[in-house]
């Protein structure tokens, strides 16, 4: 696999229109005094958001979790790779705009080698760094890459955004 893969308008635009409005209104979200972890400041760097778990160690923790859980399975069924590799991890972060931009940093969810998808389902002025690339995050955008490489979220300057974040890792 190259080191990033991108697909724009993944989502079918009826199916991408549920989950966008689902996750905009209803879903319950909760707060985060830290979701990042930055391999020169371990745990002095703040990043505060909110977020929602929808899989946890390969275990559904969230009645919302049918709304996402397709997405990194068809992505692996498109990239031939659906047999090789399992959802461990599954959250929404809801990004608040003004926040200053962090480093990149690492998983902390598996030592294992694994994979990473994000897709973006509401918003369109944040960006999204994988080692030193910077990807526009438009709506329905999904980015797959390596997770050892360094990957960070870019805060957005004046709205929120909404993004799904899947770690996989082989079977």
């Amino acid at each position: 696999m190259s080191n990033i893969k991108t697909i724009d308008n993944f989502i079918p635009k009826d199916l991408f229109n549920v989950i966008s409005s689902s996750f905009v209104g209803p879903a319950p979200w909760y707060f985060q005094d830290e979701n990042t972890y930055t391999p020169s400041h371990p745990r002095d760097m703040k990043s505060i958001g909110l977020s929602h778990v929808f899989i946890n160690n390969k275990i559904r923790v969230s009645k919302h979790a049918n709304l996402a859980e397709f997405v990194p399975h068809f992505a692996l069924a498109h990239f031939g790779m659906d047999s090789e590799y399992e959802v461990t991890h599954a959250r929404a972060f809801l990004f608040l705009p003004g926040q200053k931009e962090l480093d990149t940093n690492i998983d902390l969810t598996t030592n294992d080698d694994h994979l990473v998808m994000i897709i973006n389902v509401y918003g369109e002025e944040q960006f999204f760094k994988v080692g030193t690339e910077k990807i526009k995050l438009e709506k329905n955008k999904l980015i797959l890459f390596d997770g050892k490489i360094e990957h960070a979220f870019v805060s957005p300057k004046e709205s929120n955004s909404i993004n799904f974040k899947f770690n996989c890792i082989k079977k």
